[in-house]
């Protein structure tokens, strides 16, 4: 059970990391409030939703003696893309702004990957033993 709350407490950081890193990337765009005023609110809520979906998946499969950190960051992510995909995020679409809006939402979710396995790697100094050899 310990290790479900060091899950949590890392999905709910990797929450927070994207949260703050949407927001700079909007920050440097010239839309106006009213265009994307609501979208870090709107995305903190899809994040949170993926981190309940991430936890049940953990907690009904049992994972307990199988998952490591590792797998669990990546299970959150997949999931993630999965919930952002269903509540309509498509680059693809060829609707203009949000279009752009939706590769910005695609690169804070890259950029927040790569912090968290680099993170995630220079604390354990390899990926011997966690699930990735």
């Amino acid at each position: 059970m310990n290790q479900i709350f060091k899950i949590a407490g890392i999905y709910l950081g990797i929450i927070f990391i994207n949260y703050f890193l949407l927001i700079g990337v909007l920050k440097t765009t010239n839309y106006s409030g009213g265009e994307i005023g609501m979208l870090p609110i709107a995305y903190l809520l899809s994040s949170g939703i993926s981190f309940v979906i991430s936890l049940v998946l953990i907690l009904i499969l049992k994972f307990g003696n199988q998952l490591n950190y590792f797998r669990a960051i990546i299970l959150y992510f997949i999931v993630n893309i999965g919930v952002d995909i269903y509540y309509g995020l498509d680059p693809r679409n060829g609707k203009g702004f949000f279009k752009n809006v939706d590769i910005l939402i695609i690169l804070t979710i890259i950029l927040t990957f790569i912090i968290i396995i680099s993170a995630y790697y220079y604390k354990n100094k390899s990926f011997k033993n966690n699930g990735f050899s």
